[in-house]
């Protein structure tokens, strides 16, 4: 089904469709397809479009359904006991990996997963090109770095590209000498 403005029409066999009375303007043409569409297959153009209807003007969209790209991933959180050091105040691994944005751009469209309670994810309908895919949730904790930052993707139809992202904690040293006198500030 496509739509616009309040108009509904059904593609014939052929794919063809057509609205015999807009009005000069811009129109949203919206076609429902997404339920049709396997893992992998995009819209082409993306759906709503833009139209812009000249008057007494026949206007043409052609929309083309194209294999695209998976993007699939994991983000590891690397245990306390793996650390050059142990630190006692860490979050647990599964709280960490849940729940965490990761964001895939191509400078023009930014697309978002959320990590599941294992820390995977997967975004597909991808248009093929260069992206580039990082950890975008700024609530980690401060203790932790992200290895790598981001990462460039070049995608190609039908790719499905794995990543994966490790959350490092960081060790801090701290060191305690002997001697000394801990005094308390003097009051007025």
């Amino acid at each position: 089904m496509v739509a616009t403005g309040g108009q509904a029409v059904t593609t014939g066999p052929d794919g063809r469709f057509e609205f015999p009375a807009l009005s000069v303007g811009e129109h949203l043409i919206h076609v429902a397809i997404d339920d049709a569409l396997a893992p992998n297959q995009i819209l082409t153009p993306a759906a709503p479009h833009l139209v812009n209807i000249a008057e007494a003007r026949s206007t043409r969209v052609d929309f083309e359904i194209i294999t695209g790209a998976s993007v699939t991933g994991v983000l590891r959180v690397q245990s306390p006991e793996d650390a050059v050091e142990t630190v006692d105040d860490i979050a647990t691994g599964d709280e960490l990996a849940s729940g965490v944005r990761i964001e895939l751009s191509n400078g023009t469209t930014t697309v978002h997963a959320v990590t599941d309670a294992k820390g995977t994810f997967r975004i597909n309908r991808v248009a093929a090109g260069d992206w580039t895919i990082r950890v975008a949730d700024r609530d980690l904790p401060e203790n932790y770095l992200i290895e790598p930052n981001e990462r460039s993707l070049t995608l190609q139809p039908g790719d499905i590209e794995r990543v994966e992202f490790q959350l490092i904690p960081v060790v801090r040293r701290i060191r305690f000498e002997e001697g000394g006198t801990l005094t308390p500030p003097s009051l007025p």
